[in-house]
């Protein structure tokens, strides 16, 4: 052996190293990909909710719920507001939604998933369908 370099027997056969140590780098791994998944979410959410706007924006009401929907259900309120939207009555004319039918169940269902998540303008669209706080 060279200067300093411990020997063969120095270091314990693989079998026999620290559990500890073993857990620690597991636990470090998991971190770094739990932490890298969450990066990830956020872009797809932001992605969904993104490609939801343009969908609505092009009168494509089915395609831009559909966006919501997956970004609403991971968490966004923004997504919880706006799919709430495309089933409010009262906001078509906004949206230039025509041919369609509100559903005052689904859109109440949805702004009150906004407002749980933290969408503060949900409130008043909720008293405007009769709902109080």
């Amino acid at each position: 052996m060279s200067d300093g370099e411990p020997g063969p027997a120095a270091l314990p056969p693989a079998g026999e190293r620290s559990v500890p140590a073993q857990s620690a780098l597991g636990a470090a791994a998991r971190e770094g990909r739990e932490e890298t998944t969450a990066q990830g979410d956020r872009r797809l959410i932001a992605a969904l909710l993104a490609r939801g706007e343009r969908d609505l924006a092009d009168g494509n009401v089915a395609m831009a719920r559909q966006s919501f929907l997956r970004a609403a259900d991971a968490g966004m309120a923004r997504a919880a507001l706006l799919l709430a939207r495309t089933y409010d009555a009262h906001e078509f004319a906004r949206l230039g939604v025509q041919g369609m039918q509100g559903n005052t169940r689904l859109a109440r269902i949805w702004y009150q998933r906004a407002r749980e998540l933290g969408a503060i303008e949900a409130g008043p669209l909720l008293r405007r369908l009769g709902v109080e706080d």
